[in-house]
């Protein structure tokens, strides 16, 4: 739905999942992941999940508190610190009609925005597909 490179200063609100089996990213590491891709942290979200749920990650009402928070702050990207898969970023994406990217994403806009030479440029627009 949004396939568009979030523009660099892009208001940004941080999901942070905590799962007993998984801690990929401590709210700090991701704050710092995002300003190193060049957005603009406004706000950290925290929430505790046994598992994650199949199409969207969280559930519906933690959907309805994420949708509420970034209209009301004017955010226009959504990152979770955890990967997700294409469907859950384009459920999400449909639901809180805001670009949504995992972890794995924001790594790799990192790279986008970094490489200098064709071949890195090419390198990481395979990476995305």
């Amino acid at each position: 739905m949004f396939l568009d490179r979030p523009e660099s200063g892009s208001r940004s609100l941080l999901i942070h999942i905590h799962q007993p089996a998984s801690e990929l990213a401590t709210p700090e590491e991701l704050a710092e992941l995002v300003r190193s891709a060049g957005l603009v942290p406004v706000g950290c979200l925290s929430s505790k999940r046994r598992v994650p749920h199949p199409r969207t990650f969280v559930g519906g009402g933690k959907i309805d508190e994420i949708a509420a928070w970034v209209v009301d702050n004017e955010c226009e990207l959504i990152v979770f610190g955890d990967d997700l898969s294409p469907t859950q970023e384009r459920n999400l994406e449909q639901a809180m009609n805001r670009r949504v990217i995992g972890r794995t994403g924001l790594i790799l806009e990192i790279f986008a925005r970094r490489a200098r030479t064709h071949e890195g440029k090419l390198q990481v627009e395979l990476a995305q597909l």
